[in-house]
């Protein structure tokens, strides 16, 4: 079994993203290709092009979090920061940015 891999599910969180149906293949593949362009990661990438929301993707970590048998410390600190984000109005700030032809 790979790292990211347990029995036949992947556990990668654009794989996640997708068996809920918050985001279409193409539309993860293309946020995929920006996320790595711009040094964002995928969850970010997917918030700023407003494919997904924030909630969506504190989901999709929680999820992957069980998918882990609840012990990724990885996903407990992404959790950690989108929940952040997400309680003090960081990713609409950095939203209205970007619309205002900001980075």
């Amino acid at each position: 079994m790979g790292a990211h891999k347990k029995g036949n599910f992947d556990l990668k969180l654009g794989s996640v993203l997708l068996r809920m149906g918050v985001v279409k293949k193409k539309d993860l593949s293309i946020a995929l290709v920006a996320a790595e362009e711009d040094g964002q990661r995928l969850g970010e990438a997917l918030i700023h092009m407003k494919l997904i929301t924030s909630e969506d993707l504190v989901r999709a970590l929680r999820l992957q979090k069980k998918m882990f048998g609840g012990r990724s410390g990885c996903v407990d600190a992404m959790l950690e920061i989108v929940e952040e984000r997400t309680q003090s109005g960081a990713w609409q700030s950095q939203l209205l940015f970007l619309k205002k032809g900001g980075a």
